[in-house]
């Protein structure tokens, strides 16, 4: 293997002109690279590449940004709190989003499918809103055209990171 690399070294360097050989009018005396100098730069070069392979990319810290809140019509946000308050049996007044955000779904499930189902893939303008009451999250998706529903198994996201 390694008489491999130094034969594709060697072949590699003429080629272009870069083991020693002189051009047209030039009048400088061609050097040879010796076996012991082809040998330490193919080690210098392989060390190179190994130290590149072996460096980890830097850890950026991630900083979790504050909910957005207010990016939902009050109109489809308080239908939303009729809903939950129903399902809760509670009022509606106690009841505030912990995220409310306009953001665009990666198609028409609203990042919530159900199995079996087949959904539009187009990117589907909407809103995430996500209420917290007692510890458990309330996760509603809706569409821009007032459609919305509560997702109680959301597809690999969290309250925290919603927009797919």
């Amino acid at each position: 293997m390694r008489n491999l690399g130094s034969t594709c070294f060697l072949l590699a360097m003429a080629t272009c002109g870069c083991a020693g050989s002189a051009g047209p009018g030039d009048a400088s005396q061609a050097t040879e690279w010796t076996e012991a100098q082809r040998e330490a730069e193919m080690e210098k070069r392989t060390e190179a590449r190994r130290q590149l392979a072996d460096r980890q990319p830097a850890r950026v810290p991630v900083e979790e940004s504050a909910p957005v809140i207010g990016e939902v019509p009050d109109e489809l946000l308080n239908e939303i709190k009729e809903d939950l308050a129903k399902r809760l049996g509670v009022e509606t007044a106690g009841l505030e989003p912990i995220r409310a955000e306009s953001v665009n779904w990666n198609d028409g499930s609203l990042g919530c499918p159900s199995p079996g189902q087949v959904y539009t893939q187009v990117i589907t303008p909407g809103y995430h809103v996500v209420f917290e009451i007692e510890g458990t999250y309330y996760d509603y998706r809706a569409k821009r055209n007032g459609f919305f529903m509560l997702c109680e198994l959301p597809a690999m996201t969290r309250p925290g990171q919603p927009t797919q």
